[in-house]
């Protein structure tokens, strides 16, 4: 098989926008073919030593030795950096044994399409609701039930599990209790206490909508709810944003965060921040979504591993000066 060779330009003065490029996760073999220039006059590397150095999108470090042909620099990209899907950042250095230089940075777009997305789902939001819910419940030892315990109801299956439990706990027969015990509304009654603290004895107890109490009804409340609100690092210069804030809140493991940023003018069309009020948990890297700035250029948001996150604007100018994006991550912990 013949080498695939992507060839780029990179400038010794940094300043440039880096060149993306596209790659699948876990290839081997492909090489990046690297022009140098010094403010873009080309640049000799020969008889320089050169190394990739760069960082993955699970945040881990990689160097690697280049070689030297004909004036450029050859990379090749093997399975170990293209591990970690998402976006992978490098740049060249270039030492003679006295001098030492940079070239502005690169990136590899490192595609795992292929395990599938589940948040491009019609039912996605359906489910992140039902987790959520799960979640917060799991948290403080709730159940759902309906008002009225019965096998017809819209959760039979809570009200199966509650008629057993509470027979078991007064010490019945089978069927003891049964729905006509149990006077409407008395799951989300107010006043409660608790199932070993209920009267003993038989059938003939009704569990009034006043005196009903079980850890299997209580609910989460706004107790349960921390919000906060804090600022994100832009880790690829202060000087290229006004502003980076958000405001989260957190039920159990969920957190729904609402991110505003505001950008200075630069040429740059990429970067990168660090900072969300909590690191999400592995099943939720890797995911990405677009949004629009208040200019209406279209951002893709991506690289959203632990606390950190990166954007690219989808054109070849970089950010303007005083354009907002502002956007929802919903995630957990």
């Amino acid at each position: 098989m013949t080498d695939y060779i992507t060839e780029i330009t990179l400038d010794l003065s940094c300043k440039n926008p880096p060149p993306v490029i596209g790659a699948g996760q876990f290839d081997n073999g492909r090489k990046i073919k690297i022009n140098i220039t010094a403010n873009g006059t080309p640049f000799d590397p020969t008889g320089c030593k050169a190394i990739c150095k760069g960082i993955k999108s699970d945040h881990t470090h990689i160097n690697i030795d280049c070689t030297i042909s004909g004036k450029v620099v050859i990379v090749t990209l093997d399975e170990q950096m293209l591990a970690s899907k998402g976006l992978f950042v490098a740049k060249i250095s270039l030492s003679d044994g006295q001098k030492t230089y940079s070239t502005g940075r690169f990136v590899v777009d490192v595609d795992g399409a292929l395990e599938g997305d589940i948040t491009s789902s019609d039912d996605y939001s359906i489910l992140n609701d039902l987790i959520r819910t799960v979640q917060a419940f799991d948290e403080t030892g709730a159940v759902i039930v309906d008002d009225i315990l019965s096998a017809d109801g819209i959760r039979p299956v809570q009200g199966k599990i509650l008629l057993a439990a509470l027979n078991n706990k007064l010490n019945n027969s089978p069927s003891v209790i049964k729905t006509e015990h149990i006077a409407p509304k008395s799951i989300t009654a107010a006043k409660l206490y608790g199932i070993d603290d209920m009267p003993k004895g038989g059938s003939t107890n009704l569990i009034y909508s006043t005196s009903v109490y079980s850890a299997l009804t209580k609910k989460y409340d706004a107790s349960n709810i921390e919000t906060g609100s804090g600022n994100l690092t832009c880790v690829t210069g202060a000087e290229y944003i006004q502003s980076a804030t958000f405001s989260y809140s957190k039920v159990g493991n969920s957190v729904s965060a609402a991110v505003r940023i505001v950008t200075n003018a630069t040429d740059r069309n990429y970067i990168q921040f660090s900072g969300l009020p909590f690191a999400m948990s592995a099943a939720c890297t890797g995911a990405s979504f677009y949004t629009r700035t208040n200019q209406n250029a279209q951002v893709l948001v991506n690289n959203i591993s632990g606390t950190w996150l990166s954007m690219q604007r989808q054109t070849a100018a970089g950010f303007a000066s005083n354009e907002t994006i502002t956007f929802n991550l919903n995630y957990i912990i």
